[in-house]
């Protein structure tokens, strides 16, 4: 329900509301709840009392720092070991995200997106470090993104750009330095687009 944006950041989520919609016993719905307070999706309080998280200027830059902090290893480690990137991989998920982005198809534009920032930290073959962006991307995706649907098709052409900027970068070996400032641009440049939502 929150993904499909029936609640909005701040929203209360009632637990007899939650267990009439759904059918559900408490027991179930407070356990979902708890999951996604420990998540950091949620926050709980006292008497039961939920909101759905909002987002913080704050929690932006933390997302993005973090993000540029696991994507710069991760192209630092691949030219220092001399390892090889899944350029195909990047690129097949650079061509869907235009056709997306043609067809204003918005969820799944930010699912190729995410997939294509992935594919970067795949190449480190950490499930943990996926993990973690994983879950950070749900939070900015659930609880910031829908605000950005109407700018969509101007958003997802700039990231497309600055995604085929560095796909060239690693694509023609440019060096290290070189592909660390395309990464850091568009990192800089897309934290930038989220703030002014």
């Amino acid at each position: 329900m929150i993904r499909e944006g029936h609640y909005s950041a701040g929203d209360v989520l009632s637990e007899n509301e939650l267990c009439k919609t759904l059918s559900m016993s408490r027991t179930p719905v407070r356990v979902a709840i708890n999951r996604l307070a420990t998540e950091g999706f949620v926050y709980r309080q006292k008497g039961h009392f939920t909101t759905l998280r909002v987002i913080t200027t704050a929690d932006i830059h933390n997302f993005f720092q973090f993000s540029l902090a696991v994507e710069e290893y991760a192209v630092r480690y691949m030219y220092e070991t001399q390892g090889t990137f899944p350029l195909q991989q990047m690129l097949d998920l650079i061509k869907k995200q235009e056709e997306s982005v043609n067809q204003n198809d918005s969820r799944s534009y930010l699912q190729l997106d995410h997939a294509y920032h992935i594919t970067i930290c795949s190449v480190l073959g950490n499930k943990e470090i996926e993990k973690s962006m994983d879950n950070l991307w749900e939070k900015i995706v659930l609880l910031v993104y829908p605000s950005l649907y109407e700018r969509h098709a101007r958003i997802g052409a700039e990231s497309i750009h600055e995604h085929t900027a560095l796909y060239e970068c690693l694509a023609t070996n440019k060096t290290l330095d070189l592909t660390l400032e395309s990464l850091r641009q568009h990192n800089h440049n897309a934290r930038n687009r989220l703030l002014v939502r």
